[in-house]
C-alpha cells in the first residue's frame, strides 16, 4: 500500500505534510505536491498533517488515476525536504482552526524527526556482527546504566568512535543496540540503530532523548521495518 496526493492538493500545496515524512518520498510541481509510490512505507503519518485532506490511501476507491499521476510526476519533479511558504492564493482556503494551531506552533525542529536509510549491505559486516566483534575493541571497560535497562559504554578517544557511547540493552544486547553523540552545548545527541534486512542495510537515525522510551521506539522500529518488508 501507498499513500496519493489527490486533486484538492492543486493550487493548495500547504507542505505540512514533507515535514514529518520519515524517507522524504514527497515530490514539488508548481502547483501540488505528490507521493513517491515505490518510497512511500505507508506510515501514515502525512496524512493526518493536511489540512485540506489531499492524502489518501491507495486502497480508498477510485484513486487510480491519482497513483499513477502521483507515480509519473515523482519521476520528473525534484524531491522536496523541508516546507516551504504554500501558494498565496492557498492561504485563504486553510481551515480557520488549523491556520491557528499552526500560528501558535512553535518552528519544526529537524532534529525531532527520524530518518530512514536503506543501502546494500554488501561486504560490510551486519550490524549484530559489528556488535559482536567491532565494537568491543574500541569502548572503555566500564558502562553506566541507562533508562528501563539500558547500559551506556563509551568508545574510547582516538578510536573511530571518538565521542560516541555505545547503547544496548544490559543482558540482551542484540535485542537494541544503538551508536549516540553525546550532547555538545546546544548540539543535541543524536543516536543510529542499525538492523539487516535480507541483503539490506536499515539505519535509522534519532534524538538521543528517544532512548528514555527505547522499548516503545524499538516496537515502532519493528512495525516501520514490519511494512518493508511484510
Amino acid at each position: 500500500m501507498t499513500y496519493v496526493v489527490v486533486e484538492s492538493c492543486i493550487k493548495c500545496k500547504y507542505m505540512d505534510c514533507v515535514e514529518v515524512c520519515p524517507v522524504d518520498c514527497f515530490y514539488e510541481g508548481e502547483n501540488m505536491l505528490v507521493i513517491h509510490p515505490d518510497e512511500c512505507i505507508d506510515c501514515g503519518v502525512c496524512e493526518p498533517e493536511c489540512p485540506i485532506e489531499a492524502i489518501k490511501p491507495d486502497t480508498e476507491p477510485s484513486l487510480e488515476k491519482f497513483l499513477k499521476l502521483n507515480a509519473d510526476f515523482a519521476k520528473v519533479w525534484p524531491n522536496i525536504t523541508t516546507k516551504k511558504e504554500p501558494p498565496a492564493d492557498a492561504k485563504a482556503d486553510k481551515p480557520a482552526a488549523k491556520a491557528e494551531q499552526d500560528a501558535a506552533a512553535p518552528p519544526a525542529n529537524a532534529s525531532d524527526r527520524l530518518f530512514v536509510t536503506i543501502a546494500a549491505l554488501g561486504a560490510v559486516l551486519a550490524p549484530a556482527e559489528r556488535l559482536r566483534s567491532i565494537y568491543p575493541r574500541y569502548v572503555e571497560a566500564q558502562a553506566t546504566a541507562g533508562p528501563d535497562g539500558l547500559a551506556f559504554l563509551p568508545f574510547r578517544a582516538g578510536t573511530p568512535y571518538q565521542g560516541e557511547d555505545l547503547v544496548y540493552l544490559g543482558e540482551q544486547p542484540e535485542q537494541f543496540f544503538a551508536r549516540c553523540t553525546r550532547p555538545n552545548g546546544p548540539v543535541r545527541g543524536t543516536c543510529i540503530h542499525e538492523r539487516s534486512l535480507d541483503a539490506a542495510e536499515i539505519t535509522l537515525r534519532f534524538p538521543r532523548e528517544w532512548l528514555e522510551d527505547w522499548r516503545g521506539l524499538a516496537a515502532g522500529f519493528d512495525r516501520l521495518l514490519a511494512q518493508l518488508h511484510p
